[in-house]
């Protein structure tokens, strides 16, 4: 784990504003640009989110496996981490801020 800044290396999933879904290793944290770098990343598609909403059409998912993807945090809805680098205690929800990335655990 990087000094100083949780989770780096644990798998997380995090769901876009698009209401994709993506799982890989959360790789960089860059608060000052807002985004957050993910490896090995695997897009889910959209697993039914979009069901009527804003005219947008199911997106299936993909087996093609990327090795890095960075996300903008306004971009981000959800993001959870489903396996943390030392710790053994699976899926904690994160808290995310339309302004910002705030890796906190929420309550």
């Amino acid at each position: 784990m990087s000094a100083g800044v949780p989770y780096i290396g644990s798998k997380i999933s995090l769901i876009t504003t698009s209401d994709m879904r993506y799982e890989g290793i959360l790789c960089t944290l860059n608060r000052e640009e807002s985004t957050i770098a993910v490896q090995n990343v695997r897009s889910f598609g959209t697993e039914g989110r979009t069901e009527g909403a804003r005219g947008q059409h199911e997106v299936p998912m993909s087996n093609e496996i990327y090795d890095f993807i960075v996300f903008r945090g306004k971009d981000l809805k959800d993001l959870t981490v489903l396996q943390e680098l030392r710790e053994s205690q699976p899926t904690r929800r994160l808290r995310l801020s339309t302004a910002g990335l705030h890796l906190a655990r929420a309550t």
